[in-house]
């Protein structure tokens, strides 16, 4: 029961009960978006892994008009009629009001290898989790144990190859868990998407490719092409869980801004198959970006675009051989390795782990920067790095990028010479990497601060006997860093709040130069 076997079907020519059986074992008559048959099977698909063939059983669907159905069949007879002509078995079935019918089309994964149906009315697209990780009545097969992860277990070389390929262990703790949040609740739509940029080799598409095999090579797409989830005629995100663009960059992606917030966004798509009416369907995809470009996204910081983790490969991976490779991937293609995998992401712990706030932390980060800086000014990336990190009160001790508005000089005013401002800059900017012209001109650097346009950043002449000079209050500037989308901060927890209407570049400020 795999694949339709007309041979066979043939062999059940004029017995009506088992035709029906048989046939609708495959096929589902759906009145939703249009009258349609949909043909399910399982394709059975070889393919080479470092020199051992293996075989993939992945679950397919199609839709199929029964026009098309009467052509397949016209030769399959359940009877005559009274005058001797031939009674086709799909002239008689179209018209049996007994047979299997569903109203709509629907995708409602869940943390389960054998679903039962959402509603009984839908012809529900999710086929399962793979399987071999589950017993009939859905409870795993395998029940994790730490030994599993730990040197010398199954998962061990596994889980250091991806915490290498995000680029260490605080990169994997959030990346794991954004796997484990698609496993355990598969249904809850993240409005995230993962770029991952490592270099060749680097075992970027390696780890998903094992996910995939958690999920089901039936709720898993990889393709290089974009236009396989933005096209007109799309269905690479129908009835998905992860979906991986490889090899991404900003030549095929950077006309489809728009559209890619909405597919990690949206809820819901507009599926429009060729030659089939458009019909709407749910969608609970998490979507990976894998690249080696340094520029493979557009990230629209100037509209609090917040969608994006992005991860950076370290070079622990290139210390691996390809021995070891084959090593690895003999063992990862077992039963045993795909079950304890899945019982290690059932069993993370992120029912309180704040997503949302995670991904505003790494912001921060040289892996997220480093992208961002392509599209927002390099300047503004530095200065919430110095606005967050230099303002101690004194006898205030720095405890790190959390705790910078608890100090007192956080809310002071501050009066800095452009020479220091910039030499501070360098200092990040040696660090940082970015990709911008090194600038280290300081009128240069100086015009491009006065680019920013902030309200509340001063331009002082003849600061201390120097030429220029700037005068602000910390958090006044952060804040308009935040309302500008430079930065995602939360403000909630801020001693002082901004007044609206207040200049705190005039007046207000003491003035002792002047």
């Amino acid at each position: 029961l795999e694949d339709f076997n007309e041979s066979y079907f043939k062999t059940l020519n004029y017995d009506w009960e088992k035709q029906v059986n048989y046939f609708e074992q495959f096929y589902t008559f759906v009145r939703n978006p249009e009258p349609l048959f949909w043909y399910c099977w399982t394709e059975n698909k070889p393919y080479d892994s470092n020199g051992k063939t293996i075989t993939i059983k992945q679950t397919k669907m199609r839709s199929v008009p029964a026009t098309d159905l009467k052509k397949c069949f016209p030769h399959i007879i359940v009877g005559y009629t009274s005058n001797g002509m031939p009674i086709t078995f799909m002239s008689k079935y179209l018209s049996f009001i007994d047979r299997k019918v569903k109203a709509h089309i629907s995708f409602w994964p869940s943390n389960a290898g054998y679903p039962k149906p959402h509603n009984p009315d839908d012809y529900n697209t999710f086929t399962g989790f793979n399987k071999i990780c589950f017993n009939k009545d859905n409870t795993p097969k395998v029940v994790y144990k730490p030994s599993m992860a730990k040197k010398g277990g199954i998962l061990y070389n596994f889980l250091k190859v991806v915490k290498s390929t995000v680029g260490g262990q605080k990169a994997y703790n959030s990346f794991i868990r954004l796997v484990a949040a698609k496993i355990q609740y598969p249904t809850r739509k993240m409005p995230f998407a993962v770029i991952i940029k490592g270099y060749q080799g680097s075992g970027k598409n390696t780890i998903l490719d094992q996910f995939a095999k958690v999920v089901g090579t039936n709720h898993y797409l990889t393709t290089a092409k974009i236009k396989d989830i933005t096209g007109k005629h799309a269905e690479g995100l129908c009835n998905k869980i992860f979906i991986n663009i490889n090899e991404v960059n900003f030549g095929a992606t950077k006309n489809e801004g728009d559209l890619l917030k909405s597919i990690i966004s949206e809820d819901t798509i507009v599926v429009n198959p060729k030659c089939v009416r458009p019909y709407v369907q749910k969608v609970y995809h998490m979507l990976f970006f894998t690249t080696n470009n340094e520029c493979s996204i557009p990230i629209d910081m100037r509209t609090s675009d917040r969608r994006f983790y992005v991860f950076i490969s370290n070079l622990l991976n290139k210390k691996l051989d390809n021995d070891k490779w084959v090593e690895f991937h003999k063992l990862w293609d077992t039963d045993e390795f795909i079950q304890a995998l899945y019982a290690y992401l059932n069993q993370i712990p992120i029912e309180n782990f704040d997503f949302k706030k995670n991904q505003r932390e790494m912001s921060s980060t040289k892996a997220y920067q480093t992208l961002a800086s392509y599209f927002i000014p390099t300047e503004a990336l530095w200065l919430k790095d110095y606005l967050t990190q230099n303002f101690l009160g004194e006898n205030e001790v720095n405890k790190g990028y959390d705790d910078y508005h608890q100090y007192d000089g956080f809310y002071e005013v501050k009066e800095i010479l452009n020479t220091t401002l910039h030499d501070h800059y360098n200092d990040w900017y040696t660090n940082f990497g970015g990709n911008d012209k090194f600038v280290n001109n300081k009128k240069k650097f100086l015009n491009r601060i006065l680019a920013l346009n902030l309200t509340g950043l001063k331009k002082v002449e003849k600061l201390s006997g120097h030429k220029v000079g700037w005068r602000f209050k910390p958090f006044v500037i952060l804040k308009e860093l935040n309302d500008k989308n430079f930065c995602s901060i939360d403000v909630s927890n801020w001693r002082e709040q901004v007044e609206e209407s207040k200049d705190y570049s005039d007046s207000d400020w003491s003035d002792e130069e002047d």
